[in-house]
């Protein structure tokens, strides 16, 4: 796991749009995520799309519309309350 760990910590910090991990809460599991669930949500398709990129994906979760500038990219309906985006449309 000790190679695979650095990729996991760089993707995730990627994805929530940091170098690092450094503004996370230290000390909580429960604390952490929340911060992670909060920054996730704040996160708009610019900042995300380029990412799913950079790693190689294909689809974007999102916690919200991301506007109509990617609209073309939106997979119908939502899903509950998350929608879904297919890069490759």
């Amino acid at each position: 796991l000790s190679s695979e760990i650095p990729s996991w910590r760089d993707r995730l910090a990627a994805c929530l749009g940091w170098p690092n991990l450094d503004p996370l809460p230290r000390g909580s599991y429960l604390r952490a995520v929340e911060a992670m669930r909060r920054r996730y949500a704040e996160l708009d398709g610019a900042t995300l799309f380029p990412v799913a990129q950079r790693f190689g994906a294909r689809y974007v979760v999102a916690m919200s519309d991301f506007g109509r500038e990617f609209e073309r990219y939106r997979v119908a309906p939502a899903f509950g309350r998350y929608l879904l985006y297919d890069l490759t449309r």
